[in-house]
């Protein structure tokens, strides 16, 4: 896995870290919250 970066979802300005593979094209989100 590679890390692509923080980026944050919209309307709720959600952190998202998103990961891809190193050797393909899916891409894996991970939703950061507060809980």
């Amino acid at each position: 896995m590679e890390l692509i970066g923080v980026r944050l979802e919209l309307p709720n300005r959600t952190p998202i870290l998103l990961l891809r593979e190193q050797s393909g094209t899916r891409y894996l989100p991970i939703w950061i919250g507060t809980n």
